[in-house]
């Protein structure tokens, strides 16, 4: 019999909350540079959605939850089909705007879409700089069989999903014609970039297990926070105390809070599988032998330089069509292996990123992976999200690309620098950190 570490958390709005993005962090100047040279080589907006599909085993798993006398738990369950509503819904009108925005556009630019959607067949849509009729035309990605269920269903969740589409784009654009703007869509965590929201897959007889232990970890949760609230409530009370540099989440004196100093205290857990939006929730299933996340580190150097490599030549492989063997399955790519691809789609590949959007929650990168990412720079500037996360939406595509000087490249960055400056402006105001 399987055992489970069931981490669930109920998210609630909340205006302390930041949800912010980071200040970018310029990979190579010279990469960066090519956001201005649209005219020689055109670039082409990768836009890499890893939305939460409304599988069977989420039905089951929501079904379950509905069954619960908690109501915390019947909210939960309400919160997984939100999702994928919600998430479904956001990456259908963003990859829409997106190619309205490029058949429009006074500079015309090139897209490629993936999404799970298309990826279970094997799929996804691309649009060449100026083309006819403006209709998206559907290209092959080659992926390998998941025995997974669940990733399967969420293939876009996984190093090899990313590799393969990274391939599959300079397939249709050449990486010496070409210049890439990669956005990545997805779940997140302090660990990984790309997640899919449930990690396992449930059998019937797994219910009154599931159910049993959902019920315990909310009730643990909500001491948590109460006892939490009678530390912040000690510390409002003796002036004496340096409340800011207690609270430092840096000096790992504050487990439950992330950058806001006065937030309402959850555990880390809370917000680490959601996009952190209004009302949303957050679940992930893994089992005791921690098997869904890959053994990498900032100081794992020999390992970052070997696996991203190989993953591109698996997916080179397998566009071949050579069957490679997935291996151990994973459920989730970290910033490690994250990085990795993308660097190893320079090294190999010739791929150039001015711009990389890890659209996810807490996809900050640790200085140690950028330090290393920097010894072969092909990304210019690299953006991502503060450690309490990012909304369903970011960037509003039909905005962007309908006003505005600059390539269509100088406009996606201008658009992710105004975000940054504007959630700055917000944390100055309202005095958070």
């Amino acid at each position: 019999m399987r055992n489970y570490l069931f981490i669930a958390a109920i998210l609630v709005s909340s205006p302390l909350f930041a949800q912010d993005l980071n200040k970018p962090d310029t990979i190579s100047p010279e990469a960066a540079a090519e956001l201005k040279l649209a005219g020689t080589r055109p670039p082409v907006l990768v836009y890499y959605a890893n939305e939460t599909p409304a599988t069977d085993n989420l039905k089951r798993l929501a079904g379950w939850l509905d069954k619960s006398d908690d109501p915390a738990a019947k909210k939960l369950g309400d919160r997984l089909l939100s999702d994928t509503k919600t998430f479904v819904a956001t990456v259908d009108a963003e990859v829409e705007a997106i190619r309205a925005a490029a058949v429009a556009d006074a500079k015309p630019f090139a897209v490629a879409v993936f999404t799970n959607a298309l990826a279970v067949k094997g799929e996804f849509l691309y649009l060449p700089a100026g083309a006819e009729g403006g209709k998206y035309r559907t290209g092959k990605l080659a992926l390998p069989r998941f025995a997974s269920p669940v990733l399967a269903a969420n293939p876009l969740a996984t190093p090899q999903g990313l590799a393969a589409a990274l391939v599959a784009v300079r397939g249709v654009f050449p990486a010496d014609k070409h210049t890439y703007l990669l956005v990545t869509k997805s779940h997140g965590n302090g660990t990984e970039v790309l997640t899919p929201m449930l990690t396992r897959h449930y059998e019937p007889a797994d219910q009154a297990k599931v159910l049993a232990t959902v019920t315990a970890d909310l009730k643990r949760r909500a001491n948590a926070r109460a006892a939490w609230a009678k530390v912040i409530a000690a510390l409002d009370k003796d002036q004496t105390l340096d409340k800011d540099q207690l609270l430092d989440k840096d000096n790992g004196l504050n487990p439950f809070l992330g950058n806001n100093k006065d937030e309402t205290p959850t555990l880390l857990a809370d917000k680490e599988m959601g996009l952190a939006a209004p009302e949303s929730s957050a679940v992930s299933v893994v089992e005791d032998t921690g098997a869904a996340s890959l053994p990498l580190t900032a100081t794992d150097g020999l390992l970052l330089d070997l696996v991203g490599p190989k993953l591109i030549a698996d997916a080179v492989a397998v566009a071949k069509g050579t069957p490679r063997a997935v291996g151990r399955e994973y459920a989730g790519v970290p910033k490690a292996v994250y990085l990795s691809v993308i660097r190893a789609a320079g090294e190999e590949l010739g791929m150039k990123f001015p711009v990389v959007f890890a659209e996810s929650c807490k996809s900050e990168v640790p200085k140690a992976m950028l330090a290393w990412l920097r010894e072969k720079p092909n990304v210019g500037l690299l953006y991502t999200s503060d450690m309490d996360g990012l909304k369903y939406t970011t960037i509003d595509y039909a905005k962007l690309f309908a006003a505005g000087k600059g390539t269509p490249a100088e406009r996606l960055n201008a658009a992710l620098i105004a975000k940054y400056e504007a959630d700055k402006a917000a944390r100055e105001k309202s005095g958070k950190k």
